[in-house]
């Protein structure tokens, strides 16, 4: 199938990791909350901590979702642990990256 080889190569990764975050896109639609809830819950019951987290709006149509009251707006760290960021569709065949303007990552501790 198409995405076998990304499935390949996360399988070990999740195996191995004990805290997740699932983060959503800022435009939810009800398919992507019910596919990132999918995978928040298939992945909390096989015994992981995972947290979700979208800075969209979640509307009283997405209520029926079950599982839509998990989801923050704001990722609360666990204090430490190593971070595997992902960005689907933003790099060009050539490797330019033309969609991305900005990435600022600093790590720190928890804020007060």
């Amino acid at each position: 199938m198409k995405y076998d080889p990304q499935v390949a190569q996360i399988a070990p990764i999740l195996q191995g990791a004990q805290n997740i975050l699932v983060a959503l896109p800022t435009e939810v639609t009800v398919d992507r909350l019910a596919a990132g809830l999918a995978l928040y819950l298939s992945l909390k019951s096989s015994g992981k901590n995972v947290s979700i987290v979208s800075d969209g709006i979640i509307t009283a149509g997405h209520a029926a979702l079950f599982g839509v009251g998990e989801i923050k707006n704001q990722v609360t760290g666990t204090g430490s642990g190593d971070y595997t960021i992902t960005l689907g569709g933003v790099v060009a065949p050539d490797g330019k990256v033309p969609t991305l303007q900005n990435l600022n990552w600093a790590p720190s501790g928890p804020t007060k």
